[in-house]
């Protein structure tokens, strides 16, 4: 069907299976990337479902209208998509997402060009598009695309976000109060700059934090690099002390995640699991009904704006600070939420790679470090075992390494032990 769509000569046999996402008794989707002889890869993907219901995907207007549009900006040669009633599967070929319809105009360099050039924000209305490059792509899920923008001043890089809804419209005006916040406060942090917002593409512009480093390749060269050990506790201890500043910034309309509102959503997700995995699924309830007592008899902490999705790697060095990306989680939270899940990712990048695990732990202390005894470490044990699970959870479903109900199983052993073990408090609850 690829090579029919695109014209190319595609071996089926290179083809890589880029993402995989399982909900038991419900759908599952795949994602496959087939390398092409021009342009970027072609990438295909697919879903299952339960019952009939690509079935009636396909024949609404509303998705033909739109697989036309792909056919016509991506210039198929065929339909980009075919649905197989016997097995119950819709394939699409790439930029037909009917979960993310703007992807179709997003992911055109034309588009691109003209959106920007057209955005009175912009200073240069010369601008020009050469790449539309599809960074991170989940199908039916998330799309994250870098533009190479040729101008008279030189080359730049954007980031567009390419949402389910109107989102992004929202997030435009909180990252750009985050941004002057931050900045004006001191903060160790940098977050993107907000370019535009484009709302027939439900697609956010972020402007580029300098081609930075990744920390989370900063942790793998510390092993055998000294200086990289050095810069990346520097990172480490600058993303603990912007907390403070992050929780002390003002934005409106952030929704409000409870610790009981975290333990539900693990619960439904839980639930799903029991069919196909009872044993797992049964390991994972009475965790969550450990972390619910625990919630309980705890003091309440107070709620602040949270990152959402605090993890080394969305972290990059950008100079003397530290650029924070993946914004999309921003909300009200306990003021522990995101130390533990620092922590937690910490943990998770442990058991996959034993390798590093004395230069996680080296992290780990620098970063307690430097949180000095400002948060409770009953909550900060609690967060970082109810992250634990949800990675747990994450790691069954997504089906991406062999052995993942192994590595589910060590989480959830991991939340536990966490979540056992006794921390004396210090002064000020810590």
């Amino acid at each position: 069907m690829a090579e029919e769509a695109t014209g190319q000569a595609l071996n089926g046999h290179g083809g890589e299976l880029s993402y995989v996402r399982y909900k038991p008794g419900k759908d599952c989707i795949a994602q496959w990337s087939f390398a092409a002889a021009l342009g970027n890869p072609v990438l295909v993907s697919a879903k299952m479902f339960r019952h009939g219901k690509g079935s009636e995907i396909v024949g609404r207007q509303a998705f033909l209208r739109l697989a036309e549009k792909a056919s016509s900006a991506a210039q198929f040669q065929s339909s980009p998509y075919r649905y197989l009633p016997e097995h119950r599967v819709l394939l699409q070929v790439f930029p037909l997402d009917i979960r993310l319809p703007g992807a179709v105009l997003a992911a055109s360099a034309t588009w691109a060009t003209d959106a920007l050039s057209r955005n009175s924000a912009l200073c240069d209305a010369q601008m020009d598009v050469t790449e539309a490059l599809p960074l991170r792509y989940k199908a039916w899920h998330r799309l994250v695309l870098r533009y190479t923008v040729e101008c008279p001043d030189g080359r730049l890089l954007y980031f567009a976000k390419v949402f389910r809804d109107d989102r992004g419209r929202a997030m435009f005006t909180r990252l750009r109060a985050l941004k002057a916040q931050l900045a004006a406060s001191g903060s160790p942090w940098d977050v993107p700059s907000p370019i535009a917002y484009f709302p027939a593409a439900h697609t956010l512009v972020l402007g580029d934090l300098g081609n930075g480093l990744e920390i989370k390749e900063l942790l793998k060269d510390a092993v055998a690099s000294p200086g990289s050990r050095r810069l990346a506790d520097e990172c480490v201890e600058k993303a603990a002390e912007g907390l403070a500043f992050l929780q002390r910034v003002e934005l409106s309309g952030l929704q409000t995640i409870t610790p009981h509102a975290l333990l539900e959503s693990l619960r439904r997700s839980m639930k799903s699991i029991a069919s196909v995995s009872p044993v797992l699924a049964h390991s994972i309830e009475l965790q969550l009904h450990a972390l619910e007592l625990e919630a309980s008899s705890l003091p309440p902490e107070p709620l602040v704006p949270a990152h959402g999705a605090f993890r080394h790697t969305q972290m990059l060095v950008c100079g003397d600070k530290v650029g924070l990306v993946d914004w999309d989680g921003l909300r009200l939270s306990g003021a522990s939420a995101d130390a533990g899940e620092f922590l937690s990712c910490l943990d998770r990048m442990a058991l996959r790679r034993p390798r590093l695990r004395s230069v996680l732990r080296h992290s780990e202390e620098v970063f307690a470090a430097a949180l000095n005894g400002s948060l409770d470490s009953r909550w900060l044990r609690w967060y970082r075992a109810v992250e634990n699970v949800k990675w747990a959870l994450r790691s069954f479903v997504s089906l991406a390494a062999k052995g993942g109900e192994d590595t589910a199983e060590q989480l959830i052993a991991l939340a536990q032990r966490t979540l056992a073990r006794r921390v004396p408090r210090s002064r000020g609850g810590s």
